[in-house]
């Protein structure tokens, strides 16, 4: 029976990972099998024992597992002594169907939900959990006004980021940790002043991140070479902004700064994971979108005005650091949006 089923799945182009009984244990009612983690046969995946009509004995999980040879323990000892050296023993996936493994013919296989990976992608960030506001200077002409900046538009894109992930088998699930950093989309406005049109004020403004998360996925649907993965997870970013506005004139090429500023959001975000992944062992590739509801954020800036008739300009009390402080608006934002395109190596 078992060279029929051998030769089906040869015809049908990939073999099943499987191994044998090769030794029992009796006052620990543990059985020693002939594979590990080189196949798949890692700590705490799930494994059956069938017999020789390819029946099920008995299904368990890894208890540990070497390079080559891995061990089982037997819940009940009526089922330990049926179980036989040299019955084969095939791992199951998140279905409890056989997983399988490429052959020569070019057949993919399921990654082990307890198998270790390492990835490096792109991130590509739609929405950040942190936001600021993209400010021009309003010349006040001499007169007092309540704040000296327009707000443009909020900057919440990063188009280039890049991220590397640890991930590893937890109580039957997948868990992950990984950093990451972006570059924000940088800006630069001018501004003519109202009085001497020869004369503008130039505003840049830059910004990065970098970051920290955890991610738990609980929920894995596996389809033999692809597998969508569900999760949640905890969020942790920093949003570095750097601003200078400087005074220039059309008519020579010498600049006055009138205002330099930095400003650091930590924000704290939940994220809600989903990620497709292609396994083709030991190598893989995965698409992934977390979404991230910001909780707190934490900010901290240095603000200094050069140009000492700022202040004379402002009504209200509210002093020229105050100003550019809440045009800039550096904060938490309501909703982020991340996307991670990856390759990965699992071991």
């Amino acid at each position: 029976m078992k060279q029929i089923i051998f030769l089906i799945s040869v015809l049908c182009g990939f073999s099943a990972y499987s191994a044998e009984v090769t030794k029992k244990l009796k006052k620990s009612k543990k059985i020693v099998i002939s594979e590990g983690k080189n196949n798949g046969f890692t700590k705490d995946s799930e494994a059956c024992v069938y017999d020789d009509e390819d029946t099920e004995v008995y299904c368990g999980t890894i208890q540990k597992a070497k390079k080559t040879k891995s061990l089982m323990k037997v819940k009940k000892r009526k089922v330990f002594k049926k179980i036989k050296k040299g019955m084969t023993v095939k791992l199951k996936n998140a279905d409890g169907a056989v997983t399988q493994t490429a052959d020569a013919s070019g057949a993919t296989s399921t990654e082990p939900k307890g198998a270790t990976n390492f990835k490096l992608g792109y991130i590509l960030t739609p929405l950040t959990p942190s936001v600021y506001n993209v400010i021009s200077y309003l010349d006040p002409d001499g007169n007092t006004v309540n704040t000296l900046w327009d707000a443009d538009r909020v900057s919440s894109l990063s188009l280039l980021g890049f991220g590397a992930e640890f991930g590893f088998g937890i109580f039957g699930s997948k868990a992950a940790v990984g950093v990451r950093m972006r570059e924000y989309k940088g800006f630069t406005i001018k501004a003519n002043y109202t009085g001497d049109r020869s004369l503008y004020a130039e505003t840049t403004l830059n910004a990065s991140a970098t970051g920290f998360y955890f991610d738990f996925n609980y929920l894995i649907l596996d389809y033999g070479s692809m597998s969508l993965d569900f999760g949640n997870g905890l969020d942790i970013d920093s949003a570095a902004l750097t601003m200078t506005t400087d005074q220039k004139s059309d008519s020579s090429e010498e600049s006055v700064r009138i205002y330099e500023a930095s400003s650091t959001a930590t924000t704290i975000s939940l994220r809600t994971n989903i990620n497709i992944n292609f396994y083709f062992d030991p190598i893989g590739v995965q698409a992934g979108t977390s979404l991230l509801i910001p909780l707190t954020a934490s900010v901290s800036d240095s603000i200094t005005a050069t140009d000492s008739q700022i202040d004379t300009n402002l009504g209200g009390g509210v002093t020229a650091e105050d100003d550019v402080r809440q045009a800039i608006g550096h904060d938490k934002g309501s909703i982020g949006l991340e996307m991670f395109f990856s390759a990965y190596f699992a071991f």
